[in-house]
């Protein structure tokens, strides 16, 4: 660590990557700010789930006839 570092903040949940005993021998403050990235992450998520959805519809509209139904529903399933 540094010889002037008087403050660690991890931003999210938890200090377990910290060492908090070598932070504490040098007096060095040591927080998180849980909660603070939920919007980012949440925002993170649904735009994944956009992406795979549309990748999955691109990737199966072969699957799928011209009156809209699933050619493939009747197949009986083992």
């Amino acid at each position: 660590m540094g010889d002037d570092l008087e403050l660690i903040v991890r931003a999210g949940a938890g200090t377990e990557n910290i060492d908090m005993a070598v932070a504490s021998a040098k007096g060095v403050y040591v927080t998180n700010c849980p909660d603070k990235n939920a919007a980012a992450v949440a925002e993170l998520t649904f735009g994944l789930f956009s992406q795979l959805i549309d990748e999955f519809l691109s990737k199966t509209r072969h699957c799928w006839n011209e009156s809209g139904t699933n050619p493939l529903s009747n197949m009986r399933t083992v």
